[in-house]
């Protein structure tokens, strides 16, 4: 089955269907209060993939919040620690977490506790945890991208590697559906650091590569006392 397939597997879907599904009998494969934990996680902090997650099958679904959720507290943990050593701290938790989830033993963390949960049905691979992770943790002191190819391996290590577990998860594994994914991921990665070029400034952190900067004069861009002027 492609990927096309699986995004438009129902022809006559509209937006409405995000509001308007018939309920399941399906009882959740989460527990109620660990599925709360994981959607309430993404309604406040990834409200525009909390809307997509109704698009995919009713029984994947709480892996899609445990997934995503995981993936924002992977993201926040730069702008959520006062330096680059307790950064990495947290990262080595979350390595340590991804093991003790693999091995059926999680620890009583409401991201954790969704992830096991959602091992009990679907099949993800620990690879696509631990490459989102390193490729965070390798930016906690906010580096300078040398070229658009560095940009395009940071979205792949994150983005795509995202979209790769999302594909697991429906139990889809083929080359055309991962080629895809990746062209997607980078997409979605670089449009993203765009769109967070203003914040990214207030924080005097230039994501744009080098390459880029040196041809370009950005002079619609001042700096001045880390807030961006137009």
């Amino acid at each position: 089955m492609s990927l096309l397939s699986l995004v438009l597997r129902n022809p006559r879907t509209t937006s409405l269907s995000l509001f308007n599904r018939p309920h399941s009998t399906q009882t959740s494969v989460i527990p109620k209060e660990k599925l709360d934990s994981a959607l309430g996680f993404c309604r406040e902090l990834d409200y525009e993939n909390y809307l997509c997650v109704p698009f995919f099958p009713r029984p994947i679904q709480p892996a899609q919040y445990a997934l995503r959720a995981f993936n924002i507290e992977i993201a926040s943990v730069r702008e959520s620690v006062s330096n680059q050593t307790i950064g990495k701290m947290r990262m080595q938790f979350w390595r340590d977490t991804i093991d003790q989830v693999f091995a059926k033993k999680p620890p009583q963390q409401p991201i954790a506790l969704a992830l096991s949960h959602a091992l009990e049905t679907t099949t993800l691979s620990p690879l696509w945890f631990k490459r989102i992770i390193a490729e965070r943790e390798s930016i906690l002191d906010d580096p300078q991208y040398m070229t658009i190819v560095d940009v395009e391996r940071y979205a792949e290590n994150t983005a795509s590697a995202l979209l790769y577990l999302q594909l697991e998860s429906m139990g889809v594994r083929e080359v055309s559906a991962d080629h895809a994914a990746s062209h997607l991921g980078k997409a979605i990665g670089i449009a993203t650091l765009l769109r967070a070029l203003p914040f990214h400034a207030t924080k005097r952190r230039l994501v744009l590569p080098a390459e880029v900067t040196a041809k370009v004069w950005f002079w619609f861009l001042v700096f001045e006392g880390g807030v961006v002027v137009r």
